[in-house]
């Protein structure tokens, strides 16, 4: 089983109707958390700042591959 696969019925688990699908769970993740996290602002230290970015590059890499 791959990353995405696991990622997949992980949001069957949540919602066996399908109505859950890990573009979404990533897209309102992004939209409703990075943005404070990465924040001039934000309390998180450069390197969480970074390991972040390096997060969601990859969650973007990774969902568009499926």
């Amino acid at each position: 089983m791959g990353n995405a696969d696991a990622l997949t019925t992980a949001c069957d688990l949540a919602d066996a109707t399908g109505g859950v699908v890990p573009a979404h769970v990533y897209r309102t993740w992004r939209v409703a958390h990075l943005p404070g996290i990465l924040r001039p602002q934000s309390d998180a230290p450069e390197y969480g700042k970074a390991g972040f970015r390096a997060y969601d590059e990859e969650l973007e890499a990774l969902l568009a591959d499926d």
